[in-house]
């Protein structure tokens, strides 16, 4: 359909955090691009915590398709 693979927008997160004092996180998120865009919109990410998800016949190809396309990290 011609849409980015990611549309999501991270600048309202960098307003939000900052309003409640909270300038850097542990980040749980399989996506580096997710930690390189909060860290573009000046939140330092101290750590990245990976989320551990079961691989099964019904997610298997959705998840090699994330790893293959975003470089999500496994």
């Amino acid at each position: 359909m011609g849409f980015a693979p990611d549309l999501r927008e991270y600048d309202m997160c960098e307003v939000m955090l900052k309003h409640l004092g909270i300038s850097h996180v542990r980040l749980m998120t399989n996506n580096p691009l997710k930690v390189a865009a909060l860290q573009q919109h000046g939140i330092q990410v101290v750590e990245r915590v990976p989320l551990m998800t079961g691989r099964n016949p019904h997610n298997d190809q959705y998840l090699d398709t994330k790893e293959e396309k975003m470089g999500h990290l496994f």
